[in-house]
């Protein structure tokens, strides 16, 4: 009998999610979906990688079994969505959420980085990018491998106060958890402990492991190239499925990344950030009963 998934982990990305999802998969009360981010819910969201048929997404937990008593997927942008939260209420409405947060001021930094190693954000300095974002919230500028302009306002992206406050109007407190980057870094054994209990599952001795490291590529016209080739022989072998797949592009991809110290942005982009986020992160403060005025000092 084909299952329904009752926990998700909504967000937020850079925030640690991926490596939560394949801690959480290791417990034996557990089940994640090995396909992580479908934003089946997220339906506003244009993508052609996320699952939008029911009956594909219900497959991704078909091998659940009975001592299985939590059953998630993990995407990202759940969170950010107009109306991924209010989808999974009105189809699940006891189901339990796990926020992941981080400082906004980082996390749009390490946003960025992310888009341009998935080749969807073609501006490769922050401050450039940052101010770029008027211009493509009106259509300019925006590159031809992005398929969902929104992410590129980093800074609506990553107001995570008004997203959780946005949560809290449709689930009940008791079925949201949220857990806070730097606590993990720094108490990892409580916060996992302090998950199960949410979860409601036995006590297990979880490893996290530190994934999706800041990248970049040594070359960028490599890495475009064999994005876009990648990209197009996906989209073939959709409508010709017997067309042999091959690691070639991934192996490219691979072979052409670094792991890079992200550039420090200026003072003055640093204040603008810090002046832009305040509000956001005072909401998200009182929120969460989190003193977060080191974010801001």
């Amino acid at each position: 009998m084909t299952r329904s998934p009752n926990f998700f982990i909504i967000g937020a990305p850079k925030a640690g999610t991926t490596s939560m999802h394949i801690a959480l998969s290791k417990h034996p009360s557990v089940f994640m979906s090995s396909f992580k981010e479908p934003h089946y819910f997220a339906n506003d969201l244009q993508h052609p990688g996320y699952i939008r048929d029911s009956k594909k997404y219900l497959e991704l937990f078909r091998d659940a079994t009975d001592a299985n008593k939590i059953i998630g997927e993990s995407s990202v942008y759940y969170a950010s969505s107009e109306c991924a939260i209010a989808n999974i209420a009105k189809k699940i409405p006891d189901a339990k959420l796990l926020f992941m947060l981080r400082n906004p001021i980082e996390l749009a930094q390490s946003l960025h980085a992310q888009k341009i190693w998935s080749g969807t954000e073609d501006i490769l300095d922050f401050e450039t990018a940052w101010n770029t974002q008027q211009a493509r919230s009106q259509g300019h500028q925006i590159p031809r491998c992005c398929t969902i302009p929104m992410h590129l306002q980093y800074g609506e992206t990553c107001k995570i106060g008004r997203q959780l406050n946005n949560i809290l109007s449709v689930f009940p407190k008791e079925q949201v958890h949220t857990i806070y980057m730097e606590d993990l870094r720094h108490n990892v054994e409580q916060e996992l402990t302090d998950l199960q209990t949410f979860l409601d599952i036995p006590p297990e001795s979880l490893t996290l492991i530190h994934h999706n490291q800041n990248k970049r590529p040594k070359s960028l016209l490599i890495h475009t190239l064999t994005r876009r080739i990648v990209r197009s022989m996906n989209s073939i072998r959709t409508k010709l499925p017997l067309i042999p797949s091959t690691r070639l592009g991934p192996l490219i991809l691979k072979l052409n990344k670094q792991i890079a110290v992200r550039k420090k942005i200026s003072v003055n982009m640093q204040n603008d950030l810090k002046s832009y986020f305040t509000d956001d992160i005072s909401l998200l403060a009182s929120l969460t009963n989190h003193d977060l005025t080191h974010w801001l000092s």
